[in-house]
Order: C-alpha cells, then structure tokens, then sequence
C-alpha cells in the first residue's frame, strides 16, 4: 500500500489522506502551491511540502516549466537528508479527513524557530561540495547562510519566468478591465446554472433531457445554444441529475470556440464543474467534465488520459460514445487522426443522427485532399438534417472548386447566405465567400467580388485566397475601408494553437488586437499567453 500524506495550509486547514500521486496533481492544477506544510499519515510531523523530493520538483516545474536546467540538478534535498530540532516541530496523529477545519489561532502546528536561534542542518556530500566549491567544509552549516545563497540562486534561476509572468498579468489585468465592455452580437454566452426551480417530475426530466440531446445532436451552434438552455434549466430544478452536468460540460466544449471567453465565461465553466465534482466526486460524469476542461485549456494529452480512464472504468449500463467523442477530439489535436477516425466511425454506428462525428471526420478528409470521401459524409449530413450550415457550405464550395458545378453551388451558397441565422465557423465562412467571388468574377459582376471578398477580408485579411483575388483586382476593390472582425482572427488564432503554431497565431492576436483599437481584451490575453509560451 503507498505511504499517504496530509496537507495543510497556511490557514490550519488539513486536506488529505492523499498519495504522493494525488498531491502532484494537485500542484499541477494549482491547488497546493509549495507554501502548505506536509505530514505522513497517520502520524508525522509536520514539514514544509518542498522537503519532499518529487513535491518540490513538481513546485518548481509549476514555478517556471523548467525553464532553468542548471537549476533542476541542485533543487533536491530530500527528507532524509535534511533533519530539524525535535522541539520546533510538533507531533500528532490525525484521524483520516478530508477538510478539517482551521485551528483556533495559537494552535497552529507550522514550524516555529526560536527568535535568533541558530538550527543546523545536516547536507549531503554533494551538496557540501557545491556550496563550497570543492573544498572541505564542516558537516553543518547555519540556516541564515543556507537560506541567503538559496534565495539567491531561485532568483537568478526565475528571473525570465517572472518578466513573463508579469508580462502575462499586465495582459490578464486589460482583459479583466475590458471582459464586460461592449457586446459581440457575433459570440455567444456560457449560461450559469443560478436560479431555483421547481423540480421535474420523473417523465418529463426524461422527455427533458431528450429533447435537449436532439438539439445537441444536430451540432449547429444555435443548436448548442438551445440545447444549453434546456440542460440548465433542468439543473436548477433537479440538481442531483449528475448525467445533465456531463451534458452541459459537452455543449461548453462546443460552444467555447464562438463564446466572449472572458471572466463571466470562464467563471460559469468553473461553477458548474464544482458542482459536478461535489455531486459525483469519484464518477464518470465529473470525469467528463474535466476531460473537457483540459481540451479547453489546449492540454489534449491530460483530457486523453482521463478519458481512457473513464473509458476502462465504464459499465456496459452506459453507452461510451460520449467518451468515444472526447477521445476522438483529444486525439486530432495530437495530430493522430488516423486513431480518431475510428472512434469517429463507432460513434456513427451506434448513434447515426449525431452530426458532430460525420463533420470531424469529412473535415479531416477534406484538410488531406480526399474529396469525394468528404462529400459523401456532407451529403450524409444533409440528407439527416438538411439545415445544417456548415455541411451545406461546404458541399457549395466543392461542387465549385472540384466538382465544377458553377450553378449549383452559386444556387446553394447564396441560399444558405441569404437565410443565416447562427454562427459557422469563420474559415468555412471565408472559402464560401471566395468561392462567390469568384464565381463572379468569372460572370464579370465586378460589383458582386468587391461585396463578397469585402466580407472574406473581414474575417482574414491575410487569408492567401483573399489575398490573390485581391491582388487580380487591383485597386477597384477599395479594401481600405473594411472592417476587420478580430473575433475572425482570434478563432484563426485558436487553430493554430491548437496545432502547436504559438508563434503563427501570436501574429493572429496582434491583428485582431489592433483591429479594435488595441482595446480587445481576450486578443490581448492570447497574445500574452504565446509570448510565454
């Protein structure tokens, strides 16, 4: 059995048992930050969390992703190696809790060092020869002495983490200033479960829940959006419904790409996944949920892991396509599209009317040149739900650029653009424009090419199609006056970093940044976050 560990903070509190595996986590999530005590359970004494060896490792590499190799050889001092006074350190046995609460003041067990007392402690026979240079030295040394060059050497080691981390905060504090000024009829609201309701009786919370997974499974935006609404709802009155949590969770995944992303965004993902946590604490369904957070914080490799995790730990009770549907996503952001195809492909057999696999798929047949294959599952799409945007602007671009059926794609495209209500995704939105574009121009309709490569450049002025048509007009397009939507390059912005190009999507930021004036706070915060990255 693995030797377990209690923490406390700095206000008393004492968390645990936890193994030495739990705690690392919790340091990678920030939830102990290197300055809690730690004791082994049951009984211990209470010692700083960075005497332990693997904890202080995981504190530094949280401190500055281990920017400073140097500085990793000389970080360890294990406990063993290191011994305080008996009589500064208390000792007492604790009965397994997972909060207890905070110490009446005076009772606190945190070390405590005698005013000007002198402690000696033990160094290993390495570390004696760092600090001296080689030569002989005596077996102890003063704390004072010991503190001072440490504190030197972590400030020569964090010295380019800090200016980045302040560079970061002075960005986070523009987009905190800025997250609740003015509205983007363009972006979409994460909805908070707040208000009380009464609750559903058992037949229609489940013809509830139904029909918020049929408008889920149409994968529209506005689909999302109405699908969220019903699932919230459903919470506000039946709170203990954990599976609609797990729902939720989905539709914040698939909506997060179109949402403001501010404070009010990120604080209402954060409400309902301690909702979850608190109600289904080792389940499944608060699995899924972190799963998607992990998405959403670009980290596809920790949502894999915990979804295999979920995946294993599933009974034959509950269908796993919603885990299938995680993984898959999780696995195309590690460039490992081929494995996501397959899990694609099961979800299709076992739920043929959810859209959101067929156009992952067809999107990955279209990225690699496949055509044909792609347009088989767009025509898919539309032959289930017919209205679906995306699937049918893609089919109009296709039957121009590489079925050549100028007319039917020019019927099709103009129909969709002449009755869209919801939002598509913006790189799908500029190749349909193009693709009217040109379609005129072919006509001679000068005016028509100025109208649609007008709203291409809106959304990406660099894009290399809109620069090229560009480039045949000349100057009779008057592009000067366009005004550029930043929510276009932020979202081009995403995908880069999705696909590990920081440096190409920081160039995204900067524009979208400066298209508003240098007042658009969520530009802003991602081009901070690339420059520390």
């Amino acid at each position: 059995m693995s030797k377990l560990w209690l923490v406390k903070d700095k206000k008393g509190r004492i968390f645990g048992p936890y193994n030495e595996k739990e705690v690392c986590f919790y340091i990678e999530e920030g939830e102990f930050k290197g300055e809690e005590l730690c004791s082994s359970y049951p009984v211990g004494k209470w010692k700083p969390l960075s005497t332990h060896s693997v904890f202080y490792e995981k504190i530094l590499a949280k401190l500055h992703e281990k920017s400073n190799p140097a500085f990793e050889s000389k970080k360890s001092i294990s406990t063993e190696e290191s011994s305080i006074g008996e009589d500064s350190i208390e000792e007492e046995a604790i009965e397994p809790t997972r909060i207890v609460a905070p110490r009446e003041e005076g009772t606190s067990s945190k070390v405590k060092v005698k005013e000007k007392k002198k402690v000696r402690i033990k160094l290993s026979e390495k570390f004696k020869e760092e600090l001296s240079g080689g030569e002989e030295e005596e077996s102890v040394i003063e704390m004072e002495t010991f503190k001072g060059r440490f504190i030197d050497k972590l400030i020569v080691s964090l010295k380019w983490p800090i200016f980045f981390f302040v560079l970061l905060s002075i960005f986070a504090v523009i987009f905190f200033i800025q997250d609740k000024k003015g509205k983007n009829e363009e972006q979409v609201r994460l909805l908070s479960i707040s208000e009380t309701r009464e609750p559903l009786k058992k037949e229609e919370l489940g013809k509830k829940i139904q029909k918020a997974l049929s408008s889920f499974f149409k994968s529209g935006v506005s689909d999302y959006a109405s699908s969220q609404v019903q699932y919230v709802h459903i919470l506000e009155g039946n709170p203990e419904e954990v599976i609609v949590y797990h729902y939720l969770c989905l539709v914040y995944l698939e909506i997060w790409p179109f949402s403001r992303q501010d404070t009010r965004d990120k604080n209402t993902f954060r409400k309902t996944l301690n909702l979850i946590n608190t109600k289904d604490r080792e389940g499944i369904f608060s699995d899924s949920c972190k799963s998607v957070k992990a998405l959403i914080d670009k980290d596809p490799e920790k949502s894999l892991m915990i979804t295999n995790s979920s995946l294993n730990a599933i009974d034959e009770s509950y269908s796993p396509i919603f885990f299938y549907y995680l993984k898959a996503k999780a696995l195309i952001a590690l460039n490992k599209k081929t494995e996501a195809r397959t899990y694609l492909q099961n979800i299709r057999k076992l739920r043929s009317e959810w859209i959101a696999p067929y156009m992952l798929d067809a999107q990955m047949f279209y990225e690699k040149g496949e055509y044909d294959l792609a347009s088989k599952l767009y025509e898919g799409v539309l032959s289930i739900f017919p209205e679906h945007i995306s699937a049918g602007l893609r089919m109009g671009i296709l039957e121009y650029k590489h079925f050549k059926k100028t007319q039917k794609s020019e019927t099709r495209l103009k129909s969709i653009f002449h009755n869209l209500n919801g939002l598509v995704e913006p790189h799908i939105m500029i190749e349909a424009y193009i693709t009217l574009a040109n379609i005129y121009l072919r006509q001679n309709d000068r005016k028509k090419v100025v109208e649609y490569l007008n709203k291409a450049t809106a959304l990406d002025p660099e894009h290399p199609d809109v620069v090229a048509l560009k480039t045949s007009l000349g100057e009779k397009g008057n592009f000067e006056n366009t005004k550029i939507k930043a929510w276009g390059l932020i979202y081009k912005g995403d995908m880069l970093v999705s696909q590990g190009k920081c440096s190409s999507a920081r160039d995204y930021f900067q524009k979208a940044y400066e298209a508003d004036n240098k007042r658009n706070a969520l530009a802003a915060l991602r081009m901070a976050q690339c420059y520390w990255q």
